[in-house]
């Protein structure tokens, strides 16, 4: 799976990219086994927020046209792509590739 990582209010770190690579990638990438790799893209979106941690946005289109989007916000990156992940596996689930 490839994802592209942009940030927002800090600079983009290799242990940064490697959490994300670890914490979404890796399991996404078998539940998307049914899908052709090269349709396998996503947008991750990570803010570091004044007061309130990490805000982080993920986005992928899958065929034909189904998007997958979530949402979530806490004070440590970690949980917040740990909540992430558990959205986006609930969205992966009901997926049915054509």
């Amino acid at each position: 799976m490839l994802i592209h990582i942009a940030t927002l209010n800090f600079d983009l770190t290799d242990k940064i990219r490697e959490l994300v690579d670890t914490k979404l990638s890796q399991k996404l990438d078998r539940l998307l086994s049914s899908v052709d790799q090269a349709l396998r893209v996503a947008n991750v979106s990570i803010e570091k927020l004044p007061r309130s941690g990490y805000k982080i946005k993920f986005d992928m289109v899958l065929p034909p046209r189904h998007q997958i989007f979530a949402e979530n916000q806490h004070p440590v990156l970690t949980t917040a792509l740990t909540g992430l992940k558990e959205q986006i596996e609930k969205q992966l689930l009901r997926y049915k590739p054509q």
